[in-house]
This record gives structure tokens, sequence and C-alpha cells, in this order.
């Protein structure tokens, strides 16, 4: 509600002093997507936290990184050296094989 509110206010503000209309602007509706996606994730991190406890739920919450740097890679188009795609997969492997450890662990 917080950020509805002041996303409201900060948009008016922009109107009056810019005399542009962010509520015109493609962009503002862009970012309105990946703020429901957002709040989706902390939906279910929140429900993971519930049903798996909070080392667990935030551990595996933070997993995500996995799908941003993967995401990052093939949407953007980024070109990486063979190097740098092995040290990316070795770091993203390490990260998963963590967070399968810590759930085991606190299972």
């Amino acid at each position: 509600m917080g950020m509805l509110v002041m996303g409201t206010i900060f948009g008016i503000s922009m109107l009056i002093k810019n005399k542009t209309n962010p509520f015109k602007q493609i962009t503002s509706y862009k970012n309105i997507i990946t703020g429901f996606l957002f709040g989706f994730g902390a939906l279910f991190y929140l429900i993971s936290t519930r049903l798996n406890g909070v080392a667990t739920g935030f551990t595996l919450s933070q997993l995500c990184v996995v799908i941003s740097t993967v995401g990052g890679i093939v949407v953007l188009h980024e070109h990486k050296t063979k190097r740098e795609m092995i040290y990316i997969a070795v770091g993203l492997s390490l990260v998963i094989i963590g967070g399968i450890m810590i759930s085991f662990i606190h299972a």
C-alpha cells in the first residue's frame, strides 16, 4: 500500500513539476508488471518461510540468483567468453549445492 501511495504522489509531483505525465508512459506500466512479479516472489518467500522455517526459507528464496544470472545472460544477449561462462557455471553450481545442503540440514 505504501509503495502505491508514494508512487502516485511521485507521479503527481512529476506531472506538476516537469509537466510530463508518467501515467501515459509505457515504462510506468512495465514497472507495474515487475512490481506485481516482485510481490508474488515476496508472497512465496513468506509462504516458504512459514513452511520451512526462517533459515531454510530465506536460503531457498535466495536461489533466485541462479535464475537471474542465466536469465540476464539469455534475455539481455550478454556475450561471455568461454572462461567467463566456466566461472559463472562453477559459481552457480556452488550456490545450488549450498542451497541443497542447507535444505537437508534443516529438514
